[in-house]
């Protein structure tokens, strides 16, 4: 799941690039190829977005790596 919600940016981006690269219709003012990067801007942020909460969700990889940064916490102490 987490190397799909990475992977969308990126096939976003370079993979769909070239069937849409294409100048003549017009949206929001803007070619056809700038509101795609633009769109994909906002599909990026969204994207990383939900990594973060993913990741971040109880039980998910980074819920307990900041107690295995702290000196005073000890690994034994961790469920």
């Amino acid at each position: 799941m987490r190397v799909l919600i990475t992977a969308i940016p990126f096939i976003w981006s370079i993979f769909c690039l070239p069937f849409v690269n294409v100048a003549h219709p017009y949206v929001l003012g803007l070619p056809f190829v700038a509101f795609w990067e633009l769109a994909g801007i906002i599909i990026s942020v969204i994207a990383l977005q939900l990594l973060w909460n993913v990741d971040h969700k109880p039980g998910g990889i980074a819920s307990k790596d900041h107690l295995y940064m702290d000196p005073n916490v000890n690994r034994d102490d961790i469920k």
